[in-house]
């Protein structure tokens, strides 16, 4: 229900995909062309949703992100969600991340190394399981070449305070 159906038509509806999150938060920091910005919590919407294939690639970097940025506002901005849209016995928090002082940018940029470390269990995970598509690496190189080994675990900073509330 809150994600929707995988098998959906429409494509504002179905799953979140790990490399979607991982997307966001490239397109969210990288600078803009006089070297401002960064990791901000903003997105250029121009041409956003739209399916064209006669403009220039350029015009629609952020084309399908829309679907997952609305579901992370509803984070943002709620203290209920997801238990508002399924049965659950989760408890709700005291404040949205919004009135706690978090950033948008930090939301995004916490999805998205949670999105990263799903990416590498689930590679890691067919170093042994997936024998159609990456058995190779295993029989060529050996296991312990295959999984993806991090020398240091990923560590979040909340730094950035929020001044302005998006409206």
């Amino acid at each position: 229900k809150m994600f929707g159906k995988s098998g959906a038509r429409n494509k504002n509806h179905g799953p979140v995909s790990e490399s979607a999150l991982l997307r966001l938060a490239f397109h969210d920091c990288v600078r803009y062309a006089d070297r401002s910005g960064g990791c901000d919590g903003c997105l250029n919407w121009k041409n956003m949703g739209t399916r064209s294939f006669s403009s220039p690639r350029h015009t629609t970097d952020n084309n399908g992100l829309a679907k997952l940025v609305g579901y992370l506002e509803q984070i943002y901005n709620t203290t209920d969600f997801p238990s508002k849209y399924i049965d659950s016995d989760l408890k709700t928090l005291p404040h949205s991340l919004l009135e706690s002082g978090k950033s948008r940018a930090d939301l995004w940029a916490f999805a998205a190394l949670v999105a990263l470390e799903k990416t590498i269990e689930r590679a890691n995970y067919a170093c042994d399981h997936d024998f159609n598509a990456r058995q190779q690496v295993p029989l060529l190189e050996g296991r312990d070449k295959c999984d993806i080994k991090l020398t240091t675990p990923f560590k979040f900073k909340c730094d950035i305070k929020l001044t302005t509330p998006f409206k």
